[in-house]
């Protein structure tokens, strides 16, 4: 780890699903119980304040080799992730706020790994690539509650 600042996964993209699932999934649970939040935002608005932030405050970086998670601060200040890094991000703020959580991976075009992840929040989908409410075509979904252990 770098400063503490951000989780290195040691995997190239094609990963073990199981494996990237208990990562990422983990790395959520332990952001959430880790994560300052000062601010109330009302259970319906949450998703689209947290949908906002990440689109208009932090850019999208695909990653080649090696896999980062940044941890919820480090993505503050740095600014910049993946899908990855993003679903962690608005799952734990939400699930910090008591909200029920979910973290979809997604599968595409018939591959057999997971190639994207966001996060679902009090039901709502909210995956910055797109539009609040928007999920991209899949032909595989596994959906892990981050509320429970």
């Amino acid at each position: 780890m770098k400063n503490g600042e951000q989780l290195r996964v040691i995997a190239r993209a094609r990963v073990d699903n199981e494996k990237l699932v208990r990562m990422i999934t983990g790395a959520a649970r332990a952001a959430a119980r880790n994560v300052a939040w000062n601010d109330r935002i009302p259970a319906g608005r949450l998703p689209g304040a947290l949908h906002r932030y990440v689109r208009t405050r932090t850019r999208y970086s695909a990653e080649q080799g090696e896999q980062i998670i940044r941890r919820p601060n480090a993505f503050r200040v740095l600014r910049v992730g993946d899908c990855k890094t993003t679903a962690v991000f608005i799952a734990a703020l939400a699930a910090a706020d008591g909200r029920r959580v979910e973290l979809a991976f997604t599968k595409s075009n018939g591959e057999p790994w997971y190639s994207h992840v966001y996060a679902i929040v009090d039901g709502v989908v909210v995956d910055p690539l797109l539009s609040l409410g928007q999920e991209v075509p899949f032909t595989g979904r596994k959906l892990i509650s981050i509320n429970s252990q």
